[in-house]
């Protein structure tokens, strides 16, 4: 079961589309489970605030989560960040407007859904589900389903905005007794089986062309400041070199941002697209490690139905 809900977000300057907030519901009973990605993830690098209102924006399908059966499926929001500088700000601005044309969550939903969707061992029958913060999770009735799954994708470009990483937390933690003897852990046990980071990287031709990679980027900054390396000290040459190699990415930086605007935002749908199609078989090949049993039995009635 799946429902979407739009939500107006308020966004700190370095998040490009959403907070880190999802809302699922459960038969005719509403019930929201909120996530924040700092909690579950122990990231830093996610901040939700309130600063910033100026920056808010309806995004429709921003929210969603779903109950399916007994695994309490979490897909937070998509963010995309740049790390905050002062300028970064403006150059942001144009990729910014041609990413609130696009259902960022789409992309991932469309590829990571039916992968999870895969996992029969998890559906037990419905059951109603209870307020609850993720990280007292005890409120939400958690004994009675077979674990808890959350996914949080993310995509965050380099400093210099010559390459887009996608990055997709998975975090499964087991609830019941039976599902944790299946997984081989005590009855009592309470952590996580699999928390782990996938990740895939994405760099426009343009981009490649535009910024010389590592050892020909040394070599220009070597040959920018060969004067002052011969007078320098041993130990200041790798932090002037590196000084160096700072400014020609800092000259280049606003011609890669334009880059991710042009045509529509056609190369923001090229990498979200190419890292969702890797990113969801990196995925299935995890679950299949970890829960090799449930994926089998899957994956056998698929080909069942198929015939």
């Amino acid at each position: 079961m799946l429902k979407s809900i739009n939500r107006r977000s308020m966004l700190p300057v370095c998040l490009l589309a959403f907070s880190v907030v999802l809302s699922g519901c459960v038969t005719k009973q509403k019930a929201v489970l909120t996530l924040n990605a700092k909690q579950v993830m122990k990231s830093g690098q996610l901040v939700m605030s309130n600063d910033h209102p100026e920056l808010s924006a309806d995004i429709e399908g921003a929210n969603s989560g779903q109950v399916m059966g007994g695994l309490l499926f979490a897909m937070a929001d998509v963010a995309i960040m740049a790390k905050q500088e002062s300028d970064q700000e403006d150059l942001m601005e144009p990729i910014k407007e041609k990413v609130k044309s696009i259902n960022l969550l789409s992309y991932t939903k469309d590829k990571i859904s039916p992968v999870i969707a895969e996992m029969q061992k998890f559906q037990l029958a419905d059951q109603d589900v209870h307020s609850a913060a993720f990280n007292d999770y005890v409120k939400v009735h958690a004994d009675e389903f077979d674990g808890i799954g959350v996914l949080i994708p993310e995509f965050r470009f380099s400093e210099d905005f010559a390459s887009l990483q996608t990055s997709l937390k998975v975090r499964f933690m087991p609830t019941s007794p039976s599902f944790k003897t299946a997984l081989g852990v005590s009855e009592d046990f309470e952590g996580t089986v699999v928390d782990t980071e996938l990740k895939h990287f994405y760099k426009p031709e343009k981009t490649k062309a535009a910024l010389p990679r590592s050892k020909a980027l040394a070599a220009e900054a070597k040959e920018n400041i060969q004067e002052k390396l011969l007078f320098a000290y041993p130990s200041q040459i790798n932090k002037m070199i590196n000084d160096e190699k700072r400014k020609i990415r800092g000259k280049r930086k606003p011609e890669n941002a334009k880059i991710w605007a042009e045509n529509d935002g056609q190369e923001i749908k090229r990498a979200l697209k190419e890292a969702t199609e890797k990113l969801s078989q990196q995925l299935k090949t995890t679950l299949v490690v970890m829960f090799p049993n449930e994926m089998k039995s899957a994956q056998t009635k698929s080909a069942t139905k198929a015939h």
